[in-house]
């Protein structure tokens, strides 16, 4: 796991002696004896895309939507994912934008990591890491969710996976990457299409299709299920690698770039709209058909917010005096900026609080004592996640001696935090009068709160907005800290 960390200055170093000295001449004899040192690869600031952290904090807030929507049955049709055979919804687009944003980054990286003069030797052992941390966390995030630790091939699991394929095909060239990918997608449908099962040859439906078939019988057993996915997955974080080699362009952006991205995701999505009439658009069997249509609407999203915040943003200059006034797409987009800066982190945190705090964790139910509780856990959770990201960065930044201050402060936050979470824990809760008792668990109090207060469609609303807005201030004082954390 990486943590950018501002760096800090040692401003008691002695300064450098520039007043000129006599120096001996080496003779030509011996000047090849004496060679002066390679100077150590100097650290890269990697240079952050506005457009690429809003395309992934649009993914990311749409994912926060669709997992904490609290509307039931009257819950947007674009936040439900499709049902079997039906169009794609906004719902359905979410894990293949994740794809395209992993692919998109891959060559991003690779330069930065050029840049500073690491060896290829290096960049696989970041690889293998990554992959191995995005599938830890898949399952620690899949093990939250079933209440027992297990290991299964979940979103991040898959998402690490394809990276890894992606990644060790990312020094080859467009032409080659590109081949890959196509074989990839044809080799999916080809075999979902043609392969004989016990349900018969090219059979969609919902109970007997090759992919539940494969599963049952042979991969269910080592608990990776849903392997074979990886086969169109890793398709299309390949094509991401692709557009990722135009984003990283130092010589400024220019609009048949941005025309390039944005036909680009047109022809992806109608080679799948017309695919989609041999093999339907599928979530569950990631057909060909709904990776290329999805992902190709996510490149044309991208290359809006190449527009807007890259292009528009570079050519801006508008001043106030001394003061620089920023785009107002720049402004506009900036919540978005804020999710998309450490997406690893609203991925997983929001789910492991739910899962382990706010479906777990007993809360008063009566409207008027609720409040306060509120108050207090929100605040709890707030800074146990800051007081925890403040330790991590403050252990990995530097010399313990000059980070001690903010350390102390981090773990003040996480023993304030933790502290108001067990004071809660010990308070013995009230019984209604009759015998029904007065909590539920805090998810369903807090979203009976909303319902009592602002009815059904407007409480449902209030719940899922008020938790992405906890979220959102947590990773905003995580962004204005320059704290970024990544896998």
């Amino acid at each position: 796991m990486t943590l950018h960390a501002p760096i800090e200055r040692d401003f008691n170093a002695p300064e450098p002696d520039d007043s000129p000295r006599l120096q001996a001449v080496p003779s030509p004899r011996g000047r090849d004896a004496e060679t002066p040192p390679r100077p150590a690869p100097r650290k890269a600031v990697q240079r952050r895309l506005p457009s690429v952290d809003a395309f992934r904090g649009l993914t990311i807030l749409g994912m926060l939507l669709v997992n904490n929507v609290a509307l039931g049955r009257f819950t947007p049709v674009q936040l439900v994912h499709a049902g079997w055979g039906d169009m794609v919804t906004f719902a359905d687009m979410i894990f293949p934008w994740f794809l395209l944003i992993v692919g998109l980054s891959i060559p991003l990286a690779a330069a930065s990591h050029r840049k500073r003069g690491l060896s290829h030797d290096v960049w696989m052992y970041k690889v293998f890491t990554r992959t191995f941390m995005l599938v830890l966390l898949g399952c620690l995030v899949d093990s939250s969710v079933k209440g027992h630790v297990t290991f299964t091939l979940g979103v991040l699991q898959l998402i690490g996976l394809s990276y890894l394929v992606a990644a060790l095909l990312a020094h080859y060239s467009q032409g080659v990457r590109l081949a890959v990918a196509a074989g990839l997608f044809l080799t999916h449908w080809a075999i979902v299409r043609f392969y004989p099962t016990d349900f018969g040859v090219g059979n969609f439906s919902a109970s007997g299709n090759f992919v539940l078939w494969l599963n049952d019988t042979y991969l269910k057993t080592y608990h990776i299920d849903g392997l074979f996915s990886m086969v169109s997955t890793s398709a299309l974080v390949l094509i991401g690698t692709i557009m990722g080699d135009a984003l990283r362009r130092e010589e400024g952006i220019e609009l048949k770039e941005i025309g390039y991205l944005f036909v680009t995701g047109l022809i992806l999505s109608q080679v799948g709209r017309v695919w989609a009439t041999d093999t339907f658009f599928n979530k569950p069997m990631w057909t060909s058909s709904y990776l290329l249509f999805s992902g190709g609407l996510g490149l044309m999203v991208l290359a809006f917010f190449r527009l807007t915040l890259d292009y528009w943003g570079e050519h801006w200059n508008l001043k106030i005096g001394n003061w620089s006034v920023p785009a107002p797409a720049q402004v506009l987009a900036f919540p978005l900026l804020v999710f998309g800066a450490n997406a690893i982190t609203v991925y997983v945190m929001p789910i492991l609080a739910k899962m382990l705090v706010m479906q777990r964790v007993p809360m008063e139910v009566a409207q008027g004592d609720m409040v306060p509780v509120y108050i207090l856990v929100t605040a709890a959770i707030v800074f146990m996640v800051i007081g925890t990201s403040q330790v991590i960065a403050k252990l990995i930044a530097g010399p313990a001696r000059q980070q001690l201050p903010g350390l102390l402060a981090g773990l003040g936050a996480m023993v304030m935090g933790i502290g108001a979470g067990a004071w809660y824990l010990m308070q013995k809760f009230p019984v209604i009068p009759d015998g029904t008792p007065a909590f539920a668990p805090m998810q369903q109090a807090w979203t009976r709160w909303w319902v009592m207060t602002e009815g059904h469609i407007g409480g449902g609303w209030g719940y899922t907005l008020s938790y992405i807005a906890v979220w959102w201030v947590v990773l905003l004082v995580m962004h204005w800290r320059k704290m970024f954390i990544r896998v």
